[in-house]
């Protein structure tokens, strides 16, 4: 092959996989919200496909009956976990929110009052002209803050009540969701050998070899993130401990699960918690609590790039941009989605599935698997 036919074909895949990549987007950003539970299910029914087809075999019983059980056993302790996260959070924030107004009055505006006249005491020593326009100054931030906080209070409220207006879209979405998986899981073998009795034999085997590529990346991105966690739960652990908070342990573990959003993660909590205990007048545990959020996100930044790019094969510079260009991109799906389709563009050129970089290989080697 001449070099102009070998430039001929990197173009040509590259502009192969920049439209699968335009497609690809399209669909996420206006048919994904629409199928996400069909998406779901069939994504669920994939993964615990092998177990069906393992248990039917060797208990005799119907795939169908295995199907419901284990459809049954995912959703319900799934489920449960969310529900009972979910649950203490919402009600944590909305008797914090509600309680906000009351705190407000009762203990931050005595304080900054207090604060505010001690400052004035030592300003009138010098120069009484500032004293009024000081005094005004003040009431002009009172009044600002007074508000900012009810409007929060308020909002936080709306927020709680949009999320219970549409409690019932979304108990449908996951009635749908639980369904769909039981009959993609049920007849899982018919489904995909029908959808790839349409595909040529060449494409199949490709779509295979992708297939395995994309179930490597996932679990390596999956075991990176779980690494990433647990050096979060140990740095929660011990900074809660030194801080003097009791039951230390399961605080870290539930904060630790809100590390996964991006962003806010740990501060979601650290950081209102550290500002409450300021304003309480518990110095310590409010500077340590704000201390901790501080050093968990310089740490995560900085292992962050370097774990997730060293388990997917991506350099950690570009795992870093592919992180912030899919977080803006499609949100917080965006952060997990990029890196692990650079990921899979690697390791499906890597395996001569698809030949878009120079040293591509036709030989995969186990990479994939």
């Amino acid at each position: 092959m001449t070099k102009t036919e070998k430039q001929k074909r990197f173009v040509i895949s590259v502009l192969f996989f920049l439209s699968i990549l335009l497609t690809v987007f399209l669909v996420i950003k206006y048919l994904l919200g629409v199928l996400l539970p069909f998406v779901i299910g069939f994504t669920v029914a994939s993964l615990i496909a092998p177990i069906v087809r393992k248990l039917s075999r060797k208990l005799s019983l119907s795939r169908h009956f295995v199907s419901f059980l284990l459809v049954l056993v995912f959703y319900a302790t799934i489920g449960t976990l969310v529900a009972i996260i979910c649950v203490k959070l919402f009600v944590g924030a909305g008797k914090l929110f509600g309680y906000l107004p009351d705190f407000y009055s009762s203990a931050v505006a005595p304080m900054l009052s207090s604060f505010f006249d001690f400052i004035n005491s030592i300003v009138a020593r010098f120069d009484n002209s500032f004293v009024s326009d000081y005094g005004e100054l003040f009431n002009n931030l009172e009044l600002s803050l007074s508000s900012a906080i009810s409007a929060l209070s308020l909002e936080a409220v709306g927020f709680i009540s949009n999320i219970a207006k549409n409690l019932p879209m979304f108990v449908l979405e996951i009635i749908l969701c639980v369904i769909s998986t039981f009959f993609f899981s049920s007849d899982y073998d018919y489904i995909t050998h029908f959808v790839l009795s349409f595909i040529p034999s060449k494409t199949k085997a490709k779509l295979i070899e992708a297939k395995k590529c994309l179930g490597g990346v996932l679990f390596k991105y999956f075991r990176s993130y779980f690494l990433i966690m647990l050096i979060t739960f140990g740095e929660l652990s011990l900074g809660l401990t030194i801080a003097g908070i009791r039951k230390p342990l399961a605080a870290a573990f539930i904060i630790t699960l809100l590390d996964i959003l991006p962003v806010l993660g740990t501060g979601i909590i650290l950081i209102p918690w550290g500002i409450f205990r300021l304003i309480t007048g518990d110095l310590r545990t409010g500077i340590l609590l704000l201390l901790v959020y501080a050093i968990i996100t310089v740490i995560r930044n900085i292992i962050e790039p370097k774990i997730v790019g060293k388990e997917v094969g991506l350099h950690p510079t570009l795992t870093l941009i592919s992180m912030f260009v899919g977080t803006r991109l499609f949100g917080i799906a965006g952060l997990f989605a990029l890196p692990v389709g650079l990921s899979l563009i690697k390791s499906l050129n890597d395996c001569g599935v698809i030949s878009i970089l120079p040293e591509a290989d036709d030989n995969c080697g186990g990479k994939c698997k």
